[in-house]
């Protein structure tokens, strides 16, 4: 996708409400469902979103001696913004709030269940980069093509902050990953009357790790091996000698 959107409003009034809202670009995520009985309402919201996808993708395939493995990275430069805003006061039967963001593979949301007396206000940022994507890759035809190890890389930042009053259940979670491993997670959940304030940020800048200075050539000149290809056994030349 290559554009913007934007919403804004409010509304105030007694009587019921539901609400969608499922937004999802280049895996950054919006998912929101609000099911309402009847009560008096005032919310107000701002959903801005920006994304780009005309820059060209760089792949660089180099092939490592001595075998049929090859080395492949892809850089993508496909930025995403997404920052959205609301604020609720609601009294009434009973109201369900649920809300979950997210940025490749971290994610953070709310959800309000069963809850007769809901004050909140929330705001998210998430900013999406670049990402840079490697593996290794081989063609032999005695073997079933394979990338591996996969490394998946994205520069990309979270910032999510609420405060809220409410009467009835909260449930909180989040959760961040980084190349595949989990850094972080949680969950908080709440039954009862309460006050909540949180932030959550989080954030992986880019780092390409591709190694460019393994010294492969004194492998063939002393007949052993000191290169650290996980392919290769701990003693064996990449020539095979």
């Amino acid at each position: 996708m290559n554009g913007t959107f934007e919403i804004s409003g409010s509304s105030m009034g007694d009587g019921s409400y539901y609400r969608y809202t499922d937004i999802n670009v280049n895996d950054v995520r919006m998912k929101e469902r609000i099911a309402a009985g009847k009560g008096t309402m005032d919310t107000s919201e701002h959903i801005v979103l920006k994304a780009e996808d005309f820059n060209d993708i760089t792949s660089i395939l180099e092939k490592y001696p001595g075998g049929q493995i090859y080395s492949a990275s892809i850089h993508e430069i496909w930025p995403v913004n997404l920052s959205a805003a609301r604020s609720m006061d609601y009294i009434g039967k009973g109201i369900s709030d649920r809300e979950v963001f997210g940025n490749n593979f971290d994610y953070v949301g709310t959800s309000y269940l069963y809850t007769t007396d809901l004050r909140k206000d929330r705001s998210c940022m998430l900013d999406l980069k670049e990402t840079w994507s490697m593996g290794n890759v081989t063609d032999d035809p005695e073997e079933v093509p394979l990338i591996t190890p996969y490394r998946f890389l994205p520069a990309k930042r979270t910032d999510y902050r609420i405060e809220s009053r409410s009467t009835g259940l909260v449930d909180l979670r989040y959760g961040q990953v980084a190349d595949h491993t989990t850094l972080n997670e949680g969950e908080e959940t709440y039954s009862g009357t309460f006050e909540i304030s949180r932030r959550i940020s989080m954030e992986s800048p880019l780092r390409n790790e591709t190694p460019d200075d393994v010294d492969w050539l004194s492998c063939c000149l002393d007949g052993t091996s000191n290169v650290s290809w996980p392919w290769y056994e701990d003693d064996e030349c990449i020539f095979g000698e």
